[in-house]
């Protein structure tokens, strides 16, 4: 399949090369290269159109581009592989041949479904996605703690554990759940959730145990324990769940796209 290259001069005299299937009378068009490069366009507007190349095969447009370098500068050339990076390699070229030229023909596909909508679309969605995507983070755990808990639970009522790399790091990993969740919804922090190994040196370690005589059974404090901490485990995970369906609801590419759009137009 042959192209069409155009031309075209940015604002600060450098070049930018953007290939085509079809010569294009559309007024738009301008704009829609802008959207296509928009990395580099949106602080660097297109000037003019100064040259156009006619049946181009996708494996000559970075010779095509190379020849401008020659003549401009290598800097002062965009275009094919040479978007973000000045130094290409040959699978750059393979995947601009493969992939780049249909990436290009999608995002042409996007402006032409945006470019007459954009007043439909609420700048402040980006803003909402981004408290969201905030919110997930500071409610983000990793699950597995979960599966210590449960692990920590086993051991007090069998025989305790001897492994304290593993005993350490859940306690640790306990703590900091804990802490992080009684910030967020002002959950009772006692001694023993600040330093849980207080509460649960005498209940995991052989050691420990035995000097005390320890039977899980007859604890009545265990359970209550191990539940505040799955209360703010299940807390912090329930709420990142309710965050991101919120944030599902938000198309975020669509809005990043007319966002730009609205910039260009």
């Amino acid at each position: 399949m042959s192209y069409t290259v155009f031309v075209f001069k940015l604002a600060d005299g450098k070049m930018l090369l953007c290939p085509k299937i079809e010569m294009d009378d559309n007024k738009s068009f301008i704009t829609e290269t802008e959207f296509l490069y928009s990395d580099i366009t949106l602080k660097n507007r297109i000037v003019e159109l100064i040259d156009t190349h006619k049946n181009v095969e996708a494996w000559q447009i970075d010779g095509l581009v190379h020849m401008y370098m020659h003549k401009y500068g290598t800097n002062n050339v965009y275009g094919g592989s040479y978007i973000k990076n000045r130094e290409v390699s040959v699978s750059d070229h393979i995947k601009f041949i493969t992939e780049g030229i249909n990436e290009l023909d999608n995002r042409r596909d996007v402006y032409h479904k945006l470019k007459d909508h954009v007043c439909n679309h609420d700048p402040k969605n980006i803003e909402k996605y981004n408290r969201l995507a905030t919110l997930r983070d500071a409610y983000h755990i990793d699950r597995n703690i979960i599966n210590e808990l449960e692990w920590l639970r086993n051991c007090i009522y069998t025989n305790g554990t001897d492994n304290l790399t593993k005993y350490y790091s859940c306690i640790n990993n306990l703590r900091i759940v804990h802490e992080r969740a009684s910030k967020l919804f002002n959950l009772e922090q006692t001694i023993f959730h600040r330093k849980p190994d207080l509460f649960f040196d005498s209940r995991v370690l052989p050691y420990e145990r035995n000097h005390v005589h320890y039977e899980a059974t007859h604890d009545d404090k265990l359970e209550p324990m191990i539940k505040s901490f799955e209360l703010a485990i299940y807390t912090m995970i329930n709420r990142e769940d309710e965050t991101l369906f919120d944030m599902e609801q938000v198309n975020i590419q669509e809005e990043i796209d007319c966002d730009i759009l609205r910039q260009l137009i």
